[in-house]
């Protein structure tokens, strides 16, 4: 893939119009046949080019600062666009997928088996080593074949427009793995941080605060919206997530708490007013809600 750059700053929410399926592909193939650094930077109307989306794959789950996202449908299929987490100039953009998106491909989870140590992530099936945990997750999406950016993109664009027959996981392995990981983990009574993260090493004072992180690495989901079946691992994202569906109107519109100058809704007013100082800092009104 080429090496995507941004040539200045890029604010927290930039975005890139919608691309259907077809030219995604497309693009990022075009660029992995010719890689290329490539800088990019928001035009006079705020979007970001569409050559973010060529940008290299995460290594790890926070070393994204762009993500795919879903933008609707279309006649031609699914539509997409990449958001920027915001970036400073002249650094790497690199990209990994919104949650939902993964839990749309079946994109597969670690489970505590995989990690045999720092920097080191073994799969489960044919016992290849990575040094992050991303490439592993790739790896397995793909069946363990090489990688090509050709065969990842058919294979992930194929489920995202037709989920595929295969059924999903087996419920009980998220659980488990979840336990092991708490139990692995646990210190002697009364230590401090007796619950530490084999994935990363972070500590926590209790059981519950570690299951909750782990699902962070493993990419379990066990949560779902009743409203719209979009799968959370953090009990109070998936509530907040439920109140932002409370929060629009009979129309489907975003609500009291919507961006007077994106629409986009919000299921708490503090939300809005945090999501306007980030996203619309340089408004006029951007203090007055």
């Amino acid at each position: 893939m080429s090496l995507v750059v941004s040539a200045g700053a890029v604010r927290a929410g930039a975005s890139s119009r919608p691309l259907s399926s077809r030219d995604l592909r497309r693009l990022v193939c075009h660029h992995a046949a010719v890689p290329q650094v490539v800088y990019v930077e928001v035009d006079a109307q705020g979007w970001l080019p569409a050559a973010a989306a060529t940008a290299r794959l995460a290594p790890h789950r926070p070393g994204g600062n762009l993500s795919l996202e879903r933008a609707g449908a279309g006649a031609a299929g699914a539509a997409w666009r990449v958001v920027c987490a915001g970036a400073a100039p002249l650094v790497e953009l690199r990209l990994w997928f919104a949650e939902d998106v993964l839990a749309d491909v079946q994109f597969p989870f670690l489970t505590p088996f995989n990690i045999r140590g720092k920097n080191s992530y073994v799969c489960h099936e044919c016992g290849e080593k990575f040094e992050e945990p991303n490439p592993l997750k790739v790896h397995l999406f793909l069946s363990c074949k090489p990688y090509s950016a050709e065969l990842f993109w058919d294979t992930f664009l194929a489920r995202a427009e037709r989920p595929p027959a295969s059924p999903a996981p087996p419920p009980g392995l998220g659980a488990r793995a979840e336990a092991l990981a708490a139990w692995w983990g646990r210190a002697a009574p009364g230590a401090p941080g007796r619950h530490r993260c084999l994935y990363c090493g972070r500590a926590y004072s209790r059981a519950y605060g570690l299951k909750i992180h782990v699902r962070t690495h493993t990419g379990y989901k066990p949560l779902k919206c009743p409203h719209c079946a979009r799968r959370f691992g953090d009990p109070s994202n998936l509530n907040k997530h439920v109140r932002l569906h409370a929060s629009r109107g009979p129309g489907g519109g975003a609500g009291a708490h919507a961006c007077p100058h994106c629409g986009r809704g919000h299921a708490r007013r503090r939300d809005l007013q945090r999501h306007v100082r980030a996203a619309h800092a340089g408004c006029t009104d951007a203090t007055e809600l």
